[in-house]
């Protein structure tokens, strides 16, 4: 069974089919229980379908470092599923760890929107949003 970290993220991913969901708890639990490269080789394998794959793809690339690819992961899942918060909140993140928090900054008002018409998880959504807020306005602009 998924820690309860992993099982909170799988109720949040409503575009998710059932099949995506179990291969999405699945890479989970590999991650979460050392199989870091088994990880990384299953997310490299499977096909770009669905947001919830996307996304987990972009997490993975982030956390080896590859943060141009994370942030294009990003983006592509907000191109597929414009209200899947937590892409918006980590692209802010990755955004931040690139040296751009102006760029960080520009998801704050997407985040906020989708703040506003939530119906489940807000208070959570609400902790990231102002989390994120202080990441960005805590950075300095690397690139002008």
């Amino acid at each position: 069974r998924a820690p309860r970290e992993s099982q909170s993220r799988f109720r949040q991913i409503r575009s998710c089919s059932r099949s995506e969901a179990l291969l999405l708890e699945e890479l989970t639990v590999q991650a979460q229980s050392g199989k870091r490269q088994n990880f990384i080789l299953t997310v490299d394998q499977i096909p770009d379908e669905g947001a919830a794959i996307v996304y987990v793809r972009g997490i993975a690339q982030a956390r080896q470092g590859k943060l141009d690819l994370a942030a294009g992961a990003m983006r592509e899942t907000m191109r597929i599923d414009s209200k899947f918060f937590d892409a918006y909140a980590d692209l802010a993140l990755i955004q931040v760890l690139r040296g751009r928090p102006d760029l960080a900054r520009r998801q704050l008002k997407p985040m906020a929107k989708l703040i506003s018409k939530c119906d489940y998880n807000c208070a959570e959504k609400q902790a990231r949003y102002e989390r994120v807020r202080e990441l960005a306005a805590d950075g300095t602009d690397s690139k002008q």
